[in-house]
């Protein structure tokens, strides 16, 4: 039987990579001890795949040709920051 769990991932660059086994991405916000992050479903037995995201803060520019998926808006430190998943 697969399994899965809930992994945390903390949102240290403007673009990043989470390597994981079929991530389903649950939530992102500001942690306890006040560091951004994303949530996610990770089966711990299914194959590792990529998932690449991009943060943009609000007046960025956003390519138009790239396939982005809406995750979330996280508050932080004064700024706003937008969290997608390149499709």
């Amino acid at each position: 039987m697969a399994m899965a769990t809930i992994h945390k991932f903390e949102i240290l660059s403007w673009d990043f990579v989470i390597s994981a086994g079929s991530l389903q991405i649950l939530s992102v916000g500001i942690d306890p001890k006040g560091v951004p992050c994303i949530w996610g479903r990770v089966n711990t037995e299914g194959k590792k795949a990529l998932t690449y995201i991009k943060i943009f803060g609000t007046g960025d520019e956003i390519p138009t040709d790239v396939n982005l998926i809406f995750l979330g808006t996280v508050i932080h430190l004064g700024y706003v920051w937008h969290v997608f998943k390149e499709n």
